[in-house]
């Protein structure tokens, strides 16, 4: 796991409940963040992901998109992020382009 995941995962240690995204009236601590980005990393891993392979992320932009964002990188992905409202032909050439091992 890189550096990104390491100090992040010292962060949790010191401060686990304290506010980590605000997103709105949405607001979510670190605990939860670490959590989700776990869980996306297993699931990663559990579909074959392997170090630098590439995963896209075609979500909004939400806690939930930079908890997925983590946990690309804690399985030891590269992250590729497109807009979610890009037009199909858009969407297609970053297909191409990044040839992800994975489409979240």
């Amino acid at each position: 796991m890189g550096d990104v995941w390491q100090k992040f995962e010292q962060t949790v240690k010191q401060r686990s409940q304290c506010a980590a995204i605000v997103q709105g009236d949405r607001t979510v601590n670190f605990d939860w963040w670490h959590r989700r980005a776990l869980a996306y990393a297993a699931w990663l891993t559990d579909k074959g992901l392997q170090r630098h392979d590439r995963v896209l992320l075609r979500m909004e932009n939400s806690a939930e998109m930079a908890a997925a964002m983590l946990g690309v990188w804690a399985a030891g992905g590269i992250v590729a992020i497109q807009d979610v409202s890009a037009p199909e032909v858009h969407c297609q050439h970053a297909l191409e382009l990044t040839e992800p091992a994975a489409v979240i």
